[in-house]
Order: C-alpha cells, then sequence, then structure tokens
C-alpha cells in the first residue's frame, strides 16, 4: 500500500494539464469505471476564484441541515488536501493515499489537475455524500443577473442554489451555518497594527475586486503587496494592482512546476510601479515588508492560493 508521499511523488511527475478541471468529461469516465456508483445531487458553481466561497456556503449549510456533503475546489491554500472536503473536513493524508493508490491504477491518461479531482469523487462515493458541490466551466449553471462582487451575494447565491433544489431551509440553522465559515485565504485578516491580509485572487477579475475590498475597508491606510503568481495570469494582475501599492514585494509560488519566478514578477511590475523588490523567500519578503510598514500599513499577500499556506505560517512564525 502507498503512502502520501509516494502518491504525491507520482502525481508530481504528470504533466500540470490545463488549470480548471473538465468536471462533467471526468464525471462521465468516473461512472463508466465505477458503474455502482451515481452522484444523484450535484450542485455546480463557476470555477472562478470569486465566486469559490459559493461552494463553502453551500457545504456549510448542507452539513448544518444534517447532509453528508463534498466539496471539490480548485483553489488550495494546502496541497493536496485542502482541494477535498466532506463536511467541511479536508480528506487525511491516509485516505488521500488510499484513494490515489486506486486513481493511479486505474492507468487512465490523467494531468495533475485531473488526477485530484478523480481522488475526490473516489472519496464521496466511499463517504456515500448525500450532495457534492464541484466547480464547472459552464457559466450558465448559476444564473446571476451580474457578477458577485461581496460576500453578501455570494451568501445568497448560496442560498438561492438551495431553494432552487426544493430543500427546506431554516433561517437560523443558516445563520448558525455561516456563522462557522472560516473563508480561508479570502480576505482573511491575520493580524492587525499593522494588518496582514491573507487573499488568493489569482487573475485580473479577482485581484480587481480584491483591491475594491481593499479600498472600501482601509481606504486611507498604505498598502505594501506580495504577490506570487502562476505563468500566464501576471499581466492582469499587474494591471490591477500595481498603481495602489506603497511597496510591492513579489515571490516565486513553493513547489508548483508552473510558477512564474519572483524576478520575472517583479520586471512586470516595474513597468508600472518602481517600488519593486524580488524576494527568494516568504519569509524574506515578511522581513522587507516590515521594514517598510507602520500601524496603520496593510500587507497583503495574493496572487495564488499557493503562496498563502506559506505566508500564514512565516506569520505564525513571529
Amino acid at each position: 500500500m502507498m503512502n502520501y508521499a509516494q502518491v504525491t511523488e507520482q502525481i508530481e511527475q504528470l504533466k500540470i494539464g490545463n488549470k480548471s478541471v473538465d468536471t462533467e468529461s471526468i464525471l462521465e469516465k468516473f461512472y463508466e469505471i465505477k458503474a455502482d456508483v451515481k452522484f444523484a445531487k450535484i450542485l455546480f458553481i463557476p470555477n472562478v476564484y470569486e465566486k469559490d466561497s459559493i461552494g463553502e456556503y453551500l457545504e456549510a449549510i448542507l452539513k448544518e441541515h444534517k447532509f453528508t456533503v463534498g466539496r471539490f475546489t480548485s483553489f488550495a491554500i494546502k496541497r493536496h488536501c485542502g482541494h477535498i472536503f466532506v463536511n467541511g473536513k479536508p480528506i487525511s493524508q491516509k485516505e488521500f493515499a488510499s484513494m490515489g493508490e486506486a486513481v493511479l491504477n486505474l492507468e487512465e491518461p490523467m494531468t495533475q489537475t485531473d488526477i485530484i479531482f478523480w481522488i475526490a469523487l473516489y472519496y464521496f462515493a466511499e463517504k456515500n455524500c448525500d450532495y457534492i458541490i464541484l466547480p464547472t466551466e459552464n457559466s450558465s449553471v448559476v444564473e446571476m443577473e451580474q457578477p458577485l462582487k461581496n460576500e453578501t451575494q455570494n451568501v445568497e447565491c448560496a442560498e438561492h442554489i438551495l431553494k432552487e433544489c426544493g430543500i427546506d431551509l431554516n433561517e437560523k440553522v443558516i445563520q448558525k451555518a455561516l456563522q462557522k465559515c472560516k473563508r480561508e485565504g479570502k480576505f482573511e485578516v491575520l493580524r492587525t497594527k499593522p494588518y496582514f491580509i491573507a487573499d488568493g485572487a489569482d487573475n485580473e477579475a479577482s485581484v480587481k475586486i480584491l483591491m475594491a475590498n481593499l479600498q472600501y475597508s482601509y481606504p486611507n491606510n498604505p498598502y505594501i503587496f506580495i504577490v506570487g503568481c502562476l505563468q500566464g495570469e501576471s499581466e492582469g494582475i499587474v494591471k490591477a494592482s500595481a498603481l495602489l501599492a506603497q511597496q510591492i514585494i513579489t515571490v516565486t509560488p513553493p513547489e508548483m512546476q508552473n510558477a512564474m519566478s519572483a524576478m520575472d514578477l517583479a520586471k512586470e511590475y516595474s513597468k508600472l510601479n518602481l517600488n519593486i523588490t524580488n524576494a527568494s523567500s516568504m519569509e524574506e519578503a515578511v522581513e522587507i515588508a516590515n521594514i517598510f510598514v507602520g500601524k496603520d500599513t496593510v500587507v497583503v499577500g495574493f496572487g495564488t492560493t499557493a503562496i498563502l499556506d506559506k505566508f500564514k505560517k512565516v506569520l505564525n512564525k513571529k
């Protein structure tokens, strides 16, 4: 039997693949292989970071109403187990290894993106989930009159989805569920005076929302940005954030084959903001930020969820 390290080592040897999971296609293949399994109740949400918290709200509300709920998210702070949840609890390394070994033995052509989703489906089947929550690129799955701009709208959307499914909701239970949501990495305030905030905004659209929330919550404060992103996302991220920062510190996302180097990202930022430093590590990035901070400074780590676990760990050490 393979352990977690052995499974993750084999996963890292696969091609990275597309950033987004082809949910519907993999579900069809899963049903062909696991003919005895059929997920009757699947809730789809758009696979973009600014709407990802809808899934967490759905999971929390359904759990509080005594359902067993599985959720897969593309935006994990803690690899790889942070992609897969049942009733708000991430899959354990032991369970991940067990499911991962079974999936690897299928000998299906898979990318790194694909296999984590396959593992999630095997895990949800084993846990006999009443509902599973999955991301999709099909934007028509969730009908919205306007783009979501804040968490109030995300909550309203989650409640709307559940009501459309005919679930009898209790308002007191909903409020209890929402209070338990951790919303890790979603404008998460880690420290105050000076302020340190973690946000997984990873493209132009989500970074624009982050900047709007930042200016609304801290309109008169100076900002320092610690940014790490994946290849192909830098142009929009830089465009949406460069002009607001007093100082920008770039980092290379750890253990990511498709990470953009801190040096290359710094070069992109320097075209719009000369107050730029590239750091060799997250530890160094936080040290540099601490040189510039005053008690009202807001330091924000963003660009990809891949940097947030390290960002939080460095702050906790201090």
